[in-house]
């Protein structure tokens, strides 16, 4: 099962969340120029990744290596079957296509 660690891009004209696997491949990428604060953080929530109170708060350790989503929240598999809400934002990568 892939660990989700996550890259903003700015230099695209659209924002995006990517998500990579454990081998640093690009597997996923969320298109989220139409989303909301609140969207983008129930989306980020949903991953499993975690959101510290403060900043100078240390990272629990469960998610010192990447997200770790909770029992409701969007799997791997979830991603590649597109059984998610988040399914209309998401790109599957195949990493062959990649440069």
């Amino acid at each position: 099962m892939p660990i989700f660690s996550v890259s903003t891009t700015f230099e695209t004209v659209t924002p995006q969340i990517r998500l990579f696997d454990e081998l640093k491949t690009h597997v996923y990428t969320f298109h989220v120029e139409s989303l909301t604060k609140d969207e983008l953080v129930q989306l980020l929530d949903d991953l499993g990744f975690h959101r510290k109170p403060q900043y100078m708060m240390p990272l629990p350790e469960k998610y010192r290596n990447g997200a770790s989503p909770s029992d409701n929240g969007i799997t791997f598999d979830d991603l590649m079957t597109g059984n998610t809400k988040w399914s209309q934002y998401g790109t599957i990568i195949n990493p062959h296509d990649e440069i």
